[in-house]
């Protein structure tokens, strides 16, 4: 009798949406150890504060910083690139907004926006942050595809992992990786917690509202 209700209850178990997608990770680091969050594609921030920064615009040139495109990704001129980058003030319980993005062949298409966020902004990123963010699923090999939206978690005084740099999507099908080793062993980490995703589209919402075209 007792083994038979072990049974049911496994059964019940792996019938539950993080089973049913995948295998959810244990929950991140504490809020207050995080440095900031990037949500971003092709162009990180590094890459736009490279390409706008005075000294690049007076030169005039533009180092290879384009993320490699996949075999199936769109012709240059159609190729779209943006950076939301959040850094939490954590002793003024605000966020610090920056936010990038062009079509990646025509910088007169360049808009960019810093703001700071309420501390109700703050609260709610907390929430969200402080539950299992990313899933795993085994991905078939070869995919090829447009590049894709990454979110990149960076934590005070963590050495970063693998896991720490995930698939914006909040699909299970597509592309192994995105770190190195979750390529090579034929994972895909990708984000579970939709309602990020849509905070983080809210962000780029409120951003745009006023973002400066150069």
């Amino acid at each position: 009798m007792k083994k038979h209700l072990w049974t049911l209850a496994l059964m019940l178990v792996l019938q539950t949406p993080a089973f049913a997608m995948g295998w959810f990770q244990s929950a991140p680091e504490a809020f207050h150890r995080v440095k900031s969050l990037e949500y971003f594609l092709r162009w990180d921030y590094a890459d736009f504060d490279q390409r706008y920064r005075w000294s690049s615009r007076l030169l005039k040139t533009l180092p290879g910083v384009i993320l490699p495109a996949a075999r199936a990704e769109l012709p240059p001129e159609y190729q779209k690139a943006f950076s939301l980058r959040i850094i939490p003030q954590h002793g003024q319980r605000r966020l610090s907004i920056q936010y990038h993005e062009q079509m990646v062949t025509d910088d007169s298409t360049h808009k960019a926006q810093r703001f700071e966020s309420t501390t109700e902004e703050y609260a709610q990123l907390q929430r969200l942050l402080e539950k299992p963010l990313s899933c795993t699923q085994k991905a078939e090999p070869g995919w090829v595809g447009p590049a894709p939206e990454l979110l990149n978690i960076n934590y005070q005084k963590v050495t970063a992992r693998p896991e720490d740099l995930i698939f914006a999507s909040t699909q299970n099908q597509g592309s192994a990786g995105p770190s190195e080793e979750e390529y090579k062993a034929h994972k895909r980490r990708y984000l579970c917690n939709a309602l990020l995703q849509e905070w983080l589209r809210q962000q780029i919402k409120t951003a745009l509202k006023t973002a400066k075209t150069r």
